[in-house]
């Protein structure tokens, strides 16, 4: 045998990268050196070449104990640094007989042979695996099929031959470790199609979490699996990888995939890729998840049979149940847990949009066996409100709660609707007093004349307001029974959300809008003609043609003291959901309020007895009599102050979400109410709650 000659590796330059191999093995050991060129011996022909030489015919690489890994015919080029430690080997190589303890060639192949650190491997995602960043790799690009022979370590003397070939978008090839030894094959199988399989004898196969969990931890290793695989837990209707997954068994134990918790072996796996799972929960329904990123352990054992992963789901509003009124808005990230007795635990934390009521909701959907819940806060103007849903049989079902300082902007407000209520009725108190000095009030149609003009420009501006206002209501509603209106055919129940385009969807809520504004504009016609025609009669002179104009104007007015018009917008959607009544509602308004009533019945029935120069008056020692006393009014302030200290309790508060409808409550006092505001609203929910104590302590003093 020859040495590789030594002659020219003074020569070569410092700048040269040394690969040092550092890494500590699964049992605690440390990693051996690179190759130094005393490690190679050859029986061919050896030339020298710029930084190193050049090899043609067999090989020996020399190994611990007297072992050494042998290729029987190469052309290749080993580079050495100024050291004489090997940091480069390319050229070709064929491959026959034995290349691991466990691993033979039966044919003769053709490769391509080069030198990768672990460092080069795990950067190149053509590879798809991790192995040991600074440690040393011979890789093997096949030139053909390969008839394979693997010996089974589990049952020694047992074996599999496979015929390995390169798939349709890559090549198949070969990585070795001689030292470990250790061997990674990758490529096309009549089985299995593109798949990669490795095994270190010394367990030097790296996994390392992609994703961060405190669960997960690094560890080596003994095989390595690379491509689709399932994994048969018996609580998923289906749990299947496309990645890596790396098992630690000295043994090399079988592990019974199908069903891995039955296996009676002490193992543990490392799982890194794409991950399509999905499981049902009785009475809640399918959960399904397509290619979640994820990392994970898998435990096998007597003493502990768990896995846990670590999941990253991009923005997809798929994987919850169709009935769901929540759906995740931005990437969720969680961990999923799963035990030996088939019992598992989900948690995902994204922020979920809430359609019925409309709320945004940060938090963390947990779900397992038995039971779906939300948790999380809703925020708006700086509020915050904190939540909790579960849903069940379609139903969803919210809790919400506040922090104590919510509570004390309630009493707040609470304390200053009251004081505007007393600040009223003192002002009116106060007016009625001072008029007592001369409790005589001009009825006369002088004065009230100019206060017909002002009513009718108030009536009219308040008529002309409602159109508008019905159209926006029109349009949410409809917009909300879009987003909301499913139905069952068959065994499938499409929902409009999903059917509509967006233009149809615009379509369709603009209409309803437009066909309830010419309603409310076709309703208002009269009471409109009849406002300008007092307000006309009003501005005339007066003789008695004229004062008898004003007062058929007037007696008008006063008819049309009320609105009431019902409003009903249907929509032929098509099959299967046929003709829809998408808005109904009954515009009910009172035009006229009662002190403008009366004004306007004051002048009909004085109009023809008062002549406009009249100086009569009208005595009103009823109304003076009807004046509260100063110490009432007092009293009750003062009973609102002891109510101030003991405001009721808000007991609790939630809501009920079923289809489209929503139906809200509040417990305040012991007492409960139904409300029609959002209480996922942090402003709506305060300014609900504070008007209900009002009332509450309003019943109370009286």
């Amino acid at each position: 045998m020859t040495l590789l000659p030594t002659s020219n590796l003074a020569k070569l330059t410092a700048s040269a990268a040394a690969i040092a191999l550092l890494s500590a093995c699964s049992g605690g050991t440390t990693a051996p050196e690179t190759f130094d060129r005393d490690d190679f011996i050859s029986t061919g022909t050896v030339t020298e070449i710029e930084r190193g030489i050049n090899v043609d015919g067999p090989i020996s690489i020399q190994l611990e104990d007297d072992a050494s890994f042998d290729l029987e015919d190469v052309d290749l080029d080993l580079i050495f640094d100024e050291f004489g430690k090997l940091i480069d080997a390319s050229g070709e190589a064929t491959l026959s007989g034995e290349l691991t303890d466990t691993l033979t060639v039966n044919s003769i192949v053709k490769t391509e042979v080069g030198l990768r650190s672990g460092a080069q491997i795990n950067s190149d995602p053509d590879f798809g695996i991790e192995l040991v960043s600074d440690r040393q790799y011979l890789v093997f690009y096949l030139g053909g099929d390969a008839n394979l022979q693997i010996e089974n370590r589990a049952t020694p003397g047992t074996f599999e031959e496979i015929t390995l070939s390169s798939p349709l978008d890559s090549r198949a090839f070969i990585v070795v470790d001689p030292r470990d030894p250790m061997h990674y094959r990758f490529g096309s199988t009549a089985l299995v199609g593109a798949y990669g399989w490795g095994e270190s004898t010394s367990g030097l196969l790296p996994f390392s979490p992609r994703l961060g969990f405190s669960e997960l931890d690094s560890f080596y290793g003994h095989t390595l699996d690379n491509g689709a695989m399932g994994i048969g837990f018996k609580v998923f209707d289906f749990f299947e990888i496309q990645g890596t997954r790396v098992i630690k068994d000295p043994q090399f134990g079988d592990i019974n995939w199908d069903d891995p918790f039955a296996s009676e072996i002490e193992a543990r796996a490392g799982i890194n890729g794409g991950l399509n799972f999905a499981f049902g929960v009785l009475g809640i329904g399918v959960f399904s998840f397509d290619l979640v990123d994820a990392s994970g352990t898998i435990d096998l054992g007597f003493d502990r049979q768990q896995a846990a992963f670590a999941l990253r789901i991009d923005p997809d509003t798929t994987w919850v149940p169709d009935w769901f009124h929540f759906v995740p808005e931005t990437e969720a990230t969680g961990q999923l847990f799963v035990n030996g007795d088939t019992n598992f635990s989900l948690d995902l934390t994204s922020r979920f949009k809430s359609r019925i009521p409309e709320a945004d909701v940060a938090g963390t959907l947990a779900v397992n066996n038995q039971y779906a819940t939300l948790t999380g806060t809703t925020s708006h103007a700086g509020q915050t409100l904190e939540a909790s849903i579960t849903f069940e049989n379609e139903t969803t079902t919210g809790r919400v709660s506040f922090p104590e300082e919510f509570m004390d902007e309630i009493q707040a407000q609470v304390r200053a609707e009251i004081d505007d209520m007393l600040s009223g009725a003192e002002s009116k108190v106060a007016a009625m007093q001072q008029a007592k000095t001369d409790y005589e009030f001009e009825a006369s149609l002088r004065g009230l004349r100019p206060q017909l003009p002002v009513i009718a420009d108030s009536v009219t501006a308040y008529l002309e307001a409602l159109p508008n206002a019905v159209e926006l209501q029109a349009e949410q509603t409809t917009r909300d029974y879009i987003n909301t209106a499913c139905v069952q055919n068959g065994l499938v129940r499409p929902c409009l959300r999903n059917v509509l385009g967006e233009r149809a969807r615009k379509s369709i809520i603009a209409s309803a809008g437009n066909n309830a504004r010419e309603e409310v504009e076709e309703a208002i016609e009269t009471p409109i003609e009849v406002m300008a025609e007092l307000k006309k009669q009003a501005l005339e002179g007066d003789d008695d043609a004229l004062r008898g104009a004003l007062k058929d104007a007037l007696q008008a007015a006063y008819d049309q003291r009320n609105l009431k018009k019902e409003v009903s917008i249907e929509h032929d959607f098509g099959f299967p959901f046929g003709v829809r009544t998408i808005y109904t509602s009954t515009v009910e308004r009172k035009i006229l309020n009662d002190a403008q009533q009366k004004t306007i019945l004051d002048a009909r029935d004085y109009i023809d007895y008062i002549p406009a120069a009249s100086s009569a008056y009208i005595r009103a020692q009823d109304l003076i009599d009807a004046i509260p006393a100063d110490e009432v009014l007092q009293s009750v302030k003062d009973q609102i102050d002891e109510s101030m200290d003991a405001i009721p309790e808000v007991g609790g508060v939630g809501y009920i979400a079923e289809g489209s409808t929503y139906r809200a409550f509040l417990t305040i006092g012991g007492t409960d109410y139904d409300v029609g505001f959002n209480v996922l609203d942090p402003l709506a929910l305060k300014q609900g709650i504070a008007e209900l104590i009002v009332v509450q302590m309003a019943d109370a003093i009286e």
